[in-house]
């Protein structure tokens, strides 16, 4: 049963790059509404990071 539970759910890294993600993502539509166009490219630079380290624990 906990074997199974475990098979079927992603990776804790996975998880965690998921939630970055997500987090990530709130703060650019935060950001984009007060116009501060450095944050959102330093952001968009981070969810790119992110994209490329889940692509990594996907392999």
């Amino acid at each position: 049963s906990a074997l199974r539970l475990e098979i079927e759910s992603e990776p804790v890294q996975l998880d965690e790059l998921k939630r970055e993600i997500q987090k990530l993502e709130i703060e650019k539509q935060a950001i984009k509404k007060e116009g501060a166009k450095k944050i959102i490219i330093r952001t968009s630079a981070d969810l790119v990071k992110i994209g490329k380290k889940t692509e990594k624990v996907l392999v």
